[in-house]
């Protein structure tokens, strides 16, 4: 899963480098954590939360903003994965208030976030696209959340942002004691 998305985003970022001349910045680190079991332990699955890549420059036209998501439906496309769904428009299955409260108002041209989503069900890959945009922050408080990861990890203010979770893999090293342990279960 890790060298998949890693691909992933190296296909999207080179799509969006050559055809906007987008920087990129990679913050954060890779995090493999421990899925719980259901039964207030620890599987032996994990969780995989890659780095975070970042556009060194804002992107704050609607139009513009359209045109990326497209750009990446196209690799999503070649790659055989659904096109992205917008987690930050109405009818996405949330409410228009929660929307708002999420991504600053229900209008996305009036979003200071835009989150669109991928993956390759049923595999576990999940990627996501984020546009952060800061002229749409009236209030200065996503501005203060964006400059606290930026402090953290040097991840910009603004821009277009890629990151690819998974949920419940494996690491090779363990699967040989992932399936001696099965035994213990029959028909699984």
């Amino acid at each position: 899963m890790q060298a998949e998305g890693d691909e992933l985003m190296a296909q999207v970022r080179r799509r969006l480098t050559d055809e906007y001349g987008y920087t990129w910045v990679q913050s954060g680190a890779v995090d493999i954590s421990p899925e719980r079991n259901g039964y207030g332990g620890e599987s032996m699955l994990r969780r995989y939360t890659s780095t975070v890549w970042t556009t060194e420059q804002p992107v704050r036209d609607d139009q513009r903003k359209r045109n990326v998501m497209r750009a990446i439906d196209q690799v999503l496309d070649q790659r055989g994965m659904p096109r992205l769904y917008p987690l930050n428009e109405t009818g996405s299955g949330i409410s228009d208030d929660m929307v708002a409260k999420l991504y600053g108002s229900s209008d996305p041209a009036r979003q200071h976030t835009w989150e669109y989503y991928s993956d390759t069900y049923p595999e576990p890959l999940r990627f996501y696209a984020y546009v952060y945009d800061l002229s749409n922050d009236p209030t200065g408080e996503f501005r203060q959340q964006r400059e606290a990861l930026s402090k953290q990890d040097g991840e910009p203010l603004e821009g277009v942002q890629l990151v690819v979770f998974a949920r419940q893999v494996l690491p090779e090293a363990d699967r040989a004691e992932y399936q001696e342990r099965l035994g213990d279960y029959p028909g699984f």
